[in-house]
């Protein structure tokens, strides 16, 4: 089954990394309802549909429920990049 999930576990920690990065920069600015607003939307949106599709396809399920997690990361990525940059960019001294 790890080779079936290796790359793309791979592939997405950078992507994963971003993600932290934003999170702890939106927790220290106390940004709580936007992190979980984003957090139900993007678990809606993109990380449910991919695990319900994946019940009962075996080695295929395990793919899709990491690439559901990787959907996830990606739109936390975006979404909180853009929530931090404008904020930067509308504060007197961004």
């Amino acid at each position: 089954l790890l080779d079936t999930i290796w790359p793309i576990v791979a592939w997405t920690q950078p992507m994963n990394g971003l993600v932290y990065v934003y999170d702890g920069l939106l927790f220290g600015a106390r940004d709580f309802a936007y992190l979980r607003r984003h957090m139900l939307i993007g678990a809606a949106l993109f990380f449910a549909p991919l695990v319900v599709a994946a019940l009962g396809r075996g080695r295929d399920g395990l793919f899709m429920v990491w690439l559901g997690l990787s959907a996830l990361n990606a739109y936390r990525a975006l979404s909180c990049a853009w929530r931090q940059h404008r904020n930067q960019s509308a504060s007197p001294t961004g």
